[in-house]
């Protein structure tokens, strides 16, 4: 752990603001060193992430993600991927999240990273029916399909799930991800108005209004 890293675990607890963390971040990210926005989730991850969560860990931690999966270029998803395969950060909702985040953000071939590195069965699963729900013909990509046409998964909650969208799955509200947020198609997202019944708050996979998930 760099020491940048730990003055900044050390820290974390006292902090009123968490905008001079998370703007360390960006700029370390921005200069190609995707690996210290994993590094520091990690490391805050094995500090704060198992107890009851401090806000500041969560914000940090929820923006070194979003930073991470929403900034082009492999080596972020890379990161990105290590950083919820993680030990310390491994999380079955996390990973849920994750996989309708990346799902919205990174093309389909980019993705078959993911079913070829380390990560887990559950968000492998996850991701394939979020690119589903989004129309992706993932029997199609090869590199995913190999993954979901394997019978090992079979036993899996979403394993029974046909590989392609039904028509009830064609309007679902499906969130699409920026670094600053998320937002909704129109006229199935809330603007202002009363929250949808399936609420994302905190933000489940856009797939839980459609797809049964595994609890």
């Amino acid at each position: 752990m760099t020491e940048g890293i730990q003055e900044i675990v050390a820290g974390l607890p006292e902090l009123k603001d968490v905008a001079g963390v998370r703007a360390v971040a960006d700029e370390r990210v921005a200069r190609g060193d995707a690996a210290f926005a994993t590094d520091l989730g990690v490391a805050l991850a094995r500090a704060y992430g198992r107890a009851e969560p401090l806000w500041q860990y969560r914000s940090v931690f929820g923006h070194l993600l979003r930073l991470l999966a929403t900034t082009a270029g492999p080596e972020n998803l890379t990161e990105a991927l290590r950083l919820v395969s993680s030990p310390e950060a491994a999380d079955r909702r996390r990973d849920r999240h994750v996989a309708s985040l990346l799902a919205s953000c990174r093309r389909p071939e980019e993705l078959a990273v993911v079913f070829s590195g380390h990560a887990s069965e559950e968000f492998r699963a996850c991701l394939v029916h979020e690119l589903v729900l989004r129309g992706v013909a993932v029997d199609e990509e090869p590199g995913i399909a190999r993954w979901a046409r394997s019978p090992h998964w079979r036993y899996h909650p979403l394993g029974w799930l046909p590989l392609t969208r039904s028509g009830m799955e064609d309007g679902a509200d499906l969130p699409s991800y920026s670094l600053r947020g998320s937002s909704h198609a129109m006229p199935y997202g809330p603007s202002g108005g009363a929250r949808p019944s399936h609420s994302r708050s905190p933000p489940p996979s856009s797939a839980r209004a459609t797809r049964p998930w595994s609890r």
